[in-house]
C-alpha cells in the first residue's frame, strides 16, 4: 500500500509540474483572449492553451530547423517575460481597467471550483493506474511505445537529422519509428517532448502524467461549459459530466494507452468553449485576436489525432452550432471567428500538411482494423460494464433501435407546441450521420467506429443529459439528481474497476534498466517474448546499440553480436555460454547461437529453437512455425568445426498455395537471391537446399543471415477457411552440412 501511494506520489508530482509548465506557456494566450471574450473560468481552457502554444511552436521548430529541444525552456522564459510586463501594464493606472475590474484578466488564471472536482475525479478514476507509477499500461493495444518513440527521435535528432536514432537502433524498429515520427501525430509528440525536457523524465514513463494532464484538461473545460451553456447548478453539471465521461467507451481510450485521442478529446473541448466565448465588444481587432487564439488551439487539436478529430467533424461542428443555439448567442460573431481560426489553423499547419497527407493515407487504406463488439445504449449512460460484456450484434442494433424510437417519439412529442431552431434534434441528426458515414465504411464492430462512438459519447452527451436535466419538472428534480447521483457512482465505480484490471502492466523493473550500468554496452538485442515490453525496453536501454529481436509493429531485427537481454523465464531454456540476473525480471545472456551440422526441427516443444528466427514469425507450433510477412530471417552462426569448408542449408518447409494461386520463395544472402522455389499446392513439403560458400561466412565473421521472401502472403480465410491469419512460410526444420559430408534425408 506505501509502495503504491509513493509510486501514485511520483506520477502526481510529475503531472503538477508539467501542468505548472502548460499553465505558464498557456497563460499569456489566455490573457488575450479575456481581453476579447469571456471564456469559461478554470484552468482546464489555460491548461488547453497551453498544450497548444507548446505544440505550435516546437513542431514547427523540429519540422524546419531540426530542433524541437531549442524552443522549450524559452518559451516558458517568455511566456514569464510577457505575464510580467501585462502585470507592470496592469499596474498602471489607466480607465481601462475599470471594463475587467482590479484584478482584471488575471482572476481567469485562478483556480475555481470546478477545477477541484475536475481534479478529484482525475485522481478517483485514474488512482489504479497511477498506482503503477512512471510505468507503461495498456488493455490490448500498443501504441504508445509509437508516441514515445517519435519524442526521442525528435529529441535525439535535434540538429543531427535522423543519424543519432538510428546509430543507436540500426535494425527495422529503429527505421520504423523514425518513418512513424515524420508523419504521425506531431502535435502529440511536440508534447511529449516539452514535458520530458521540462520533467527530465524520459518520454516512455510519462504515460500516466500525461493522461492525467489531458483527462483533468477535458473534465474541467466540460464542467463550467456544460454548466453555463444549460444554466444548471454545481451537482447537476458535475453528475452530467461524469456518468458519460466514465462510461466504459471514452475510458476504454485511456486504458488502451491511447494518448493521442484523449489529448485530441480534451483539445476539441476547449476548443469548443474558446469558439462560443461571447465578445467583450465589437471590433475588427477583437475578432481577429480571438480568431487567432482559437487558430493556434485548432492546429494543435488536429494534428493531435488528424483522423480521429476529422473523421468525427461533423459531429464537432453540430455540436458548436448547438452551443450558440442554446445559449442564445449571435450567429454571425461566431462564424466569422470560426473562419479566421480556420484560415490560421491551416497557416499554422502548413509546415506539416504533407505529414497529414500522409497519415491520413496510412490509416484509411480501407481496412477496418481488429475489431471491437458494438456497445449497448447502456454505455451512454455508464452502465456498460466493459467492451466484453457487450450483447450480440443483433441485441445491440435491437437496442439502438429501440432508443432512437423512442427519443424520436418523444422529442417529435415535445417540440410540437414549442417553435424555434430544433437545436438538440438537430444536433443528434447531425451525430448519427457521422456515425453512418463511418459504418458504412468500418462496419457497425469496425475499431474506427469504436473511437467515434467514445467521442460522442465524451463530448455530446454530457451537453444531451444536460438538456433533459433541464426539462425534468421542478418538483421532481431532486427525485432526477438523485438518479444522475445513482448512475455516476455507478459509472465511476466500474471505471474504477476497469482500471484495476488493466491486464498488461511493464515492470519497474523494465523502466529500471536505463539507469543499469550493466547495459553500457556496444550492442544488447532485445528479446523478451512479449510486444508490449520488446516495443518499450528498447527506447530504455543505455547500450551504444540496441536491437529490438523481438516482436513489435515492426519486423524483429536480426542480432548484432551474442549478447542478449532474455525474460527471466527463457534463462535456462536458451543455450547461453553466460547470464547475469537483472532486477530479478531480466536476464543478460550471451547467447549461442551456433548452427552445427545436423537438423534443428521446430516445434512449440523445443523453444530454444527460436532463436534462429528473426523477422514476422508467429508462434511455435507443434511440428513448425508460420512466417507471417513478406520477409523474415534465419540467422545462426556457423559452428567452428564447419567454418573454412563451403556449406549447405536445407529448408525444409512449405508455403500455403494451390495450383490457382502458386507462390514464390526466395532466399536472399548479401542482396543476391541463391535459392528459389515457387509452390503450387498447399502444404507441400519442399526441402530447399541454399549454398553457403566460405566466402559469405568469412564475410560475416562466421554470422549467417538468410532473408526469405515470400511475396503475397493469403490468409486461410481468402480460400474460405475460418483461420483469418497471414500465412506466408512453414518451417519445419532447417539443416546445415558441408559439402564434403554425405547428404543426411531431413529429420536424421
Amino acid at each position: 500500500m506505501t509502495s503504491s501511494l509513493g509510486e501514485a506520489a511520483t506520477v502526481l508530482a510529475v503531472a503538477v509540474v508539467a501542468t505548472g509548465y502548460l499553465l505558464v506557456v498557456g497563460a499569456p494566450l489566455r490573457l488575450v483572449l479575456e481581453r476579447v471574450a469571456r471564456p469559461v473560468r478554470g484552468l482546464g481552457p489555460t491548461l488547453g492553451l497551453g498544450l497548444a502554444a507548446t505544440a505550435v511552436v516546437v513542431t514547427p521548430s523540429y519540422v524546419l530547423a531540426g530542433d524541437a529541444v531549442l524552443p522549450v525552456l524559452p518559451l516558458a522564459g517568455a511566456a514569464l517575460v510577457v505575464l510580467a510586463v501585462l502585470a507592470l501594464l496592469e499596474a498602471r493606472p489607466s480607465r481601462g481597467r475599470r471594463r475587467l475590474g482590479r484584478m482584471g484578466a488575471w482572476r481567469a488564471l485562478l483556480p475555481t471550483r470546478w477545477d477541484a472536482v475536475a481534479l478529484a475525479a482525475t485522481v478517483v478514476v485514474l488512482a489504479p493506474l497511477l498506482a503503477h507509477g512512471l510505468v507503461y499500461w495498456t488493455a490490448l493495444a500498443n501504441d504508445f511505445p509509437n508516441y514515445a518513440a517519435s519524442a526521442d527521435v525528435w529529441i535525439a535528432d535535434s540538429g543531427h537529422g535522423a543519424a543519432p536514432f538510428l546509430d543507436t537502433h540500426p535494425d527495422p524498429f529503429g527505421a520504423f519509428q523514425v518513418n512513424r515520427a515524420g508523419y504521425e501525430k506531431p502535435m502529440v509528440t511536440a508534447m511529449l517532448v516539452a514535458v520530458s525536457v521540462v520533467t527530465r523524465t524520459p518520454a516512455a514513463a510519462l504515460l500516466a502524467p500525461m493522461v492525467a494532464v489531458s483527462f483533468f484538461a477535458l473534465v474541467a473545460t466540460l464542467l463550467p461549459l456544460v454548466a453555463r451553456t444549460l444554466r444548471i447548478g454545481t451537482a447537476t453539471a458535475t453528475l452530467v459530466v461524469l456518468v458519460p465521461t466514465f462510461s466504459i467507451l471514452p475510458m476504454s481510450r485511456v486504458f488502451d494507452a491511447q494518448l493521442g485521442q484523449t489529448v485530441a478529446v480534451a483539445l476539441v473541448a476547449v476548443l469548443l468553449a474558446v469558439l462560443v466565448a461571447p465578445p467583450r465588444g465589437p471590433g475588427a481587432a477583437r475578432r481577429a485576436l480571438h480568431g487567432v487564439v482559437a487558430g493556434a488551439l485548432a492546429a494543435a487539436t488536429v494534428g493531435s489525432n488528424a483522423t480521429l478529430v476529422l473523421g468525427t467533424g461533423v459531429g464537432t461542428v453540430a455540436l458548436l452550432g448547438w452551443l450558440v443555439a442554446v445559449r442564445g448567442q449571435a450567429w454571425r460573431p461566431v462564424v466569422r471567428t470560426t473562419a479566421v481560426a480556420a484560415l490560421v489553423a491551416i497557416a499554422v499547419s502548413v509546415p506539416v500538411l504533407g505529414w497529414y497527407a500522409s497519415s491520413l493515407r496510412n490509416q484509411t487504406t480501407g481496412e477496418v482494423g481488429y475489431e471491437i463488439p458494438l456497445a449497448s445504449p447502456l454505455a451512454l449512460i455508464g452502465m456498460q460494464v466493459d467492451l466484453r460484456s457487450a450483447p450480440p450484434l443483433g441485441q445491440a442494433l435491437v437496442g439502438w433501435g429501440v432508443l432512437t424510437l423512442a427519443g424520436a417519439l418523444g422529442y417529435l412529442a415535445w417540440k410540437r407546441h414549442r417553435p424555434g431552431i430544433p437545436a438538440t434534434g438537430a444536433l443528434i441528426c447531425a451525430t448519427a450521420a457521422n456515425g453512418a458515414l463511418i459504418v458504412l465504411v468500418n462496419g457497425f464492430t469496425g475499431y474506427s467506429t469504436h473511437k467515434w462512438l467514445a467521442v460522442v459519447v465524451a463530448l455530446i452527451v454530457p451537453f444531451v443529459l444536460a438538456r433533459l436535466a433541464t426539462l425534468v419538472p421542478a418538483a421532481a428534480r431532486r427525485w432526477s439528481t438523485a438518479f444522475l447521483a445513482a448512475l455516476a457512482a455507478g459509472s465511476t465505480a466500474l471505471a474504477v474497476v476497469a482500471a484495476t484490471t488493466v491486464p498488461v502492466v511493464v515492470p519497474a523493473a523494465a523502466f529500471g534498466l536505463a539507469d543499469d550500468s550493466r547495459l553500457q554496452l556496444d550492442a544488447v538485442n532485445v528479446r523478451l517474448g512479449d510486444i508490449y515490453q520488446d516495443s518499450l525496453v528498447p527506447l530504455l536501454l543505455p547500450a551504444d546499440r540496441v536491437v529490438a529481436a523481438g516482436r513489435t509493429y515492426a519486423q524483429s531485427g536480426a542480432p548484432i553480436g551474442s549478447t542478449f537481454l532474455l525474460p527471466a523465464r527463457d534463462a535456462e531454456v536458451w543455450p547461453t555460454t553466460r547470464s547475469e540476473d537483472l532486477a530479478g525480471e531480466y536476464v543478460l545472456a550471451e547467447v549461442d547461437l551456433a548452427l552445427g551440422a545436423g537438423t534443428v526441427a521446430f516445434s512449440a516443444e523445443h523453444p530454444a529453437t527460436e532463436r534462429f528466427l528473426y523477422g514476422r514469425w508467429g508462434e511455435l507450433e507443434g511440428s513448425g512455425v508460420w512466417s507471417t510477412g513478406r520477409s523474415t530471417r534465419v540467422v545462426f552462426d556457423v559452428a567452428d568445426e564447419l567454418r573454412g569448408a563451403d556449406l549447405v542449408l536445407t529448408l525444409t518447409g512449405a508455403r500455403f498455395a494451390d495450383a490457382a494461386q502458386p507462390r514464390e520463395l526466395r532466399v536472399v544472402a548479401d542482396g543476391d537471391v541463391v535459392a528459389e522455389h515457387t509452390f503450387r499446392s498447399a502444404f507441400a513439403t519442399t526441402a530447399l537446399e541454399v549454398p553457403v560458400p566460405t566466402e559469405l561466412v568469412e564475410a560475416g565473421d562466421g554470422r549467417v543471415a538468410l532473408t526469405l521472401e515470400t511475396p503475397a502472403p493469403l490468409s486461410p480465410a481468402d480460400v474460405g477457411q475460418e483461420d483469418t491469419r497471414t500465412l506466408a512460410y512453414w518451417l519445419a526444420s532447417i539443416s546445415l552440412r558441408s559439402l564434403d559430408a554425405p547428404e543426411q534425408p531431413p529429420g536424421s
